[in-house]
């Protein structure tokens, strides 16, 4: 999700399309959240059809805001991100549709985080097969991690024969 630009342009370059979606969209995870805390597996076919029609409703008001607004420079931020949010519609939204995505991407963040430090710390990579070996481990042990293993015991099991292999890939 956008959510940071578009509190940027709430706050900021005060935009109320912006803070109104960012409300609606938190809104919408809140829903997505408790329907999930009651063991939910997807919102109603009148909830679902309602937030779609208000996430569009708040992409029009977005669209007459910025057509008051001066002609910007070509390329300007609001602009290019409610064409994102508008052609990306069903990504944006795909937590609505399957609560098995995540509201954020903040876990695709964190997993390329330690790639940019390595980076950061050792100037580069020396050569493509380290690099190649680092993100291989990382992805190894970061995959792992998000289906409940330890780092120590995925790299036991790698080191005994039997690495580990998410249920989807299990042979």
């Amino acid at each position: 999700l956008q959510l940071r630009d578009l509190y940027f342009l709430a706050v900021q370059v005060h935009h109320g399309w912006a803070s109104d979606l960012g409300l609606f969209l938190s809104h919408v995870k809140h829903v997505v959240d408790r329907a999930v805390a009651e063991r939910g597996t997807e919102l109603s076919g009148e909830q679902y059809a309602w937030f779609t029609r208000r996430y569009e409703a708040l992409l029009a008001q977005a669209d007459d805001e910025l057509a008051c607004t001066p002609h910007p420079p070509t390329g300007y931020g609001p602009a290019n991100l409610l064409r994102r949010l508008r052609d990306g519609q069903q990504a944006v939204l795909a937590f609505m549709h399957d609560f098995r995505v995540p509201f954020d991407n903040n876990l695709a963040e964190r997993d390329i985080r330690m790639v940019k430090l390595q980076q950061k710390i050792s100037g580069t990579f020396r050569s493509m097969s380290g690099a190649q070996a680092f993100c291989t481990l990382r992805g190894y042990l970061s995959t792992a991690r998000k289906n409940g293993l330890s780092a120590l015991e995925a790299l036991t099991r790698a080191l005994l024969g039997n690495p580990f292999f998410p249920p989807c890939l299990s042979p």
